[in-house]
């Protein structure tokens, strides 16, 4: 059987564009996934949750990632403009990752916001802007479970 195609939508919550956008753009191309659009976005609650519903609202789109904006200082609320449009949590994938991310931060890693959840049927991934932390989010644990889960939110 055929490992079916994800189409995500890939968002940077940030004050300027950063090398993980080529990271996350590469990854999608070689893991089961196109990329329909790059988007870079204000760190502005009310940027990134238009940002978030006009992707949402794009017939073909699967998942949607947004890397950047998820730590505890006053300009990072990516957590704050997702999480109320998601009808669901997914809270293992924000604990995983800090669990994972121990390893390489240590204490500090209990200082990230990221999370997942569901939104109009869709995946919602919002990851650390870090180029290390994405990377590991991706490889770890998004990359095994991205056709799994967007095949049980019926999206083909």
């Amino acid at each position: 059987m055929e490992t079916p195609t994800v189409n995500c939508e890939l968002s940077k919550p940030a004050s300027s564009e950063t090398v993980v956008f080529d990271r996350q753009s590469t990854w999608t191309r070689n893991h089961s996934g196109t990329v329909l659009a790059r988007t870079w976005v204000r760190d502005e609650v009310t940027a990134i949750r238009a940002a978030l519903r006009k992707q949402l609202a794009r017939r073909g789109v699967d998942a949607v990632v947004l890397s950047g904006g998820t730590g505890v200082a006053p300009r990072d609320v990516t957590p704050d403009a997702v999480e109320p449009l998601l009808e669901r949590a997914l809270p293992g994938f924000g604990e995983r990752l800090r669990a994972l991310s121990w390893a390489s931060v240590g204490s500090a890693a209990w200082l990230s916001r990221a999370g997942a959840g569901v939104a109009r049927g869709r995946l919602v991934v919002y990851l650390p802007g870090s180029a290390g932390a994405v990377r590991q989010a991706l490889e770890a644990l998004l990359i095994p479970e991205l056709v799994h889960v967007v095949r049980l939110l019926g999206r083909f």
